[in-house]
Formats: C-alpha cells, structure tokens, sequence
C-alpha cells in the first residue's frame, strides 16, 4: 500500500511531467506565431514574462497562457506544433525525411513497393501472357511472381494514399500521432483490397492465337490488372463499399418474408393515406378561397349557399345509409 509520502511525490512528479509538456509547446507556438509574423495580443505578452525565470512557472499561469497561444495558432494544434519543432535528426540524413517518425516510415515503406514494383516488372515471368492469366489458370512457376507484382501496385497506391492524407493534416497543422497505427491498416487493407479487386473483377476478352501461335488480344486485361491493384490499394473504402453492398444484396435475397412483405405494404397504404389526406385538405382550401371570393364579390345568397354545401360535404362528408336492423327472431 502506498504511503502518503509515495502518493505525494507521485503527484509532484506528474505536475512536473505536465508542466514540461505544457513549457515545451509553449515555447513552439511562440516560435510558430513569431516565425509565421502573427500578432500577439498586449496581454499574452505580457504573460511570456513567466517563461523568464530559471524557475518553472506555476502550473495554473502556464495553462492559461498555454490556451491564449492555442486560440492564436487555431486550427493548428499545438501538439503537432511541438512535433514538427522537435526533429532529433536534425542536420543529419534522416531529417531529410521530415521530422515526424511515422512520415519517414511510411516513405520507406513507400519506397521499398517501388523496388519491389519495378524488380518484379523486370522478371521474365511478368509478361502481357501472364498479367493476362487469373490465379485458376497460371502455373505456379509464374503464379509467385505474378501476385508479388500486383501486390507491389497495391501497395504503392496504399502509401500514395497514406502519404497523401498525412501531407494534407501536415500542412494544416492537424496531424496526430495517436493516429499512426491508422495509416498502417490503410496500408495492409489497400494490399489486399488491391489483390483481391484486380484478380476477382473479369477483364479482357478471349484471347485468340496469330500465325506463330502466340497469343493475342486481351490487352484491357494486360493494362487493367495493374491498374485495379493501384486503385485498390489507393482506395481499400471503395472496395468495402462494394463487398459490403454485395452483402446486403445477397441478405436481402434470403431474409425477406411473410413480415418484410407486409410491412412494405402498410408503408405503401400509410403512404396512399397520406397522400389523400393532403389532396383533400388542398380542395377544402381551394373551396374556402372561392367562397371568400364570392363573398367579397357579392354573390348571390344561392351561390354563396352552394359553396357552402360543398364546404359542408368535404367536412361531413355523405355515407350511405345503413341497413336497418332486422327484426327480432319470434319464437316458436
């Protein structure tokens, strides 16, 4: 069990930790707003004069200038701020990369799908013959090679798309590295989406043989597979949007019954309902406006009556008379 003096000092310790990372942002928004030429309101200068003492300032005054400079760097956050401030390569070849770790990742990640693309590309098994094979009918010398291929593509597409996302966060200032792991599963869901999409989806027509016996025709296919690789790995949402309609389609066909049927059709007969009810106050409205209007023209008392009538039958509206009830049954 931990003492009242374990439970203080661990207090102080996490008072100490929150102030360095208060002071360390801090002082990367004053840079970022001198360094961009913004503005500081008198108050928040004055405010910077606890930032000047060997001391660490109180924690309360820290946090409130803390939020001032936030509200000036808006929509930038401040963590992204210090993030991109604080790069441990700097001067050296990694900081080359940029200074965030999982940027310097993902281009390396991007980089090795280019050598991958460009050495399988200059394999003697990737031809226009086997791009143009699906995986039932290429032979398995091939089959390796063709996939490594494709999933190169893929992933290349994935890291464009991830690099591209993360650039854009970047220059707004938004980027958070909590969301790293993010970018990644984008990264292995566009391999596959990429893999699956371009070797599920039927392209090209039948291939036809010339004089030497080679194969011809097909050539969607030749250029398409590659392309459907790049496009899956660059959007792995499009090719769920697709998996998961293909899902509700096929649910639909099995789960609708006797209920789903009847529920379609007392929506439709709510529906019809509706719309009568609607009609029927429009010709009450029309009829209110030709009565007016012959009020104000002066009518006659016989048209006025006649209006009204009409006016009478759309309220009460006439119902035929039921049958009179039969008489008592006598006993016998």
């Amino acid at each position: 069990m931990m003492g009242d003096g374990d439970m203080a000092g661990s207090a102080g310790a996490l008072g100490a930790d929150i102030g360095l990372s208060l002071r360390r942002e801090v002082d990367a928004m004053v840079r970022y707003i001198l360094g961009n030429g913004t503005s500081m309101p008198a108050d928040v200068i004055a405010r910077l004069s606890i930032l000047d003492g060997d001391a660490p300032p109180p924690l309360a005054d820290l946090a409130k200038l803390h939020n001032q400079l936030a509200s000036l760097v808006a929509p930038a956050s401040p963590r992204t701020i210090r993030l991109l401030a604080d790069d441990p390569f700097a001067g050296r070849f990694w900081s080359s990369f940029g200074p965030l770790p999982n940027i310097r990742r993902l281009l390396l990640a991007a980089i090795f799908f280019l050598a991958c693309f460009i050495m399988a590309s200059l394999s003697e098994h990737i031809n226009a013959t086997t791009i143009r094979q699906d995986i039932y009918t290429i032979d398995s010398d091939h089959l390796l090679h063709v996939l490594i291929f494709l999933m190169s593509a893929a992933g290349l597409g994935a890291c464009f798309n991830a690099l591209s996302t993360a650039y854009w966060f970047i220059q707004a200032g938004t980027y958070d590295p909590r969301l790293d792991s993010s970018y990644w599963i984008r990264i292995v869901l566009g391999i596959i989406a990429g893999l699956l999409i371009s070797q599920l989806v039927p392209l090209g027509g039948p291939e036809t043989l010339d004089a030497q016996g080679n194969a011809t025709g097909g050539s969607s296919a030749t250029l398409g597979k590659p392309l459907l690789a790049l496009l899956g790995g660059y959007s792995a949402s499009m090719v769920n949007s697709v998996l998961q309609r293909l899902v509700e389609t096929v649910q639909a066909m099995f789960k609708g019954g006797a209920a789903d049927t009847a529920a379609a059709n007392d929506a439709i007969a709510r529906a019809k309902a509706d719309q009568r009810v609607e009609q029927h106050k429009l010709s009450m409205a029309g009829d209110l406006v030709a009565l007016h209007q012959a009020i104000k023209d002066g009518a006659s008392a016989d048209r006025l009556m006649e209006l009204a009538g009409g006016l009478v039958k759309q309220v009460v509206p006439a119902h035929p008379a039921s049958p009179p009830p039969p008489p008592p049954a006598s006993g016998v």
